[in-house]
């Protein structure tokens, strides 16, 4: 990762992968991948979409405390 200040707004950082971050994720993605694939390929089609839809709601209560704990 390479952050940079920005030289109008000393609040923002400009955060990007670098070259060799992309490298290391373009390498474990398929792994990582492949993993949940194997994990998940136990529940039928009914059971993912519950899942889904519980880490949906989990989701939007975390970015809800996070957004309210910045204020």
């Amino acid at each position: 990762m390479d952050r940079r200040g920005d030289e109008r707004d000393r609040r923002v950082a400009h955060v990007r992968l670098t070259d060799e971050g992309r490298a290391l994720v373009d390498r474990l993605l398929p792994e990582q991948l492949a993993y949940e694939r194997a994990v998940l390929s136990g529940l039928d089609d009914e059971r993912r979409g519950e899942l889904s839809s519980r880490l949906s709601e989990l989701l939007v209560q975390l970015e809800g405390r996070l957004g309210g704990a910045r204020r």
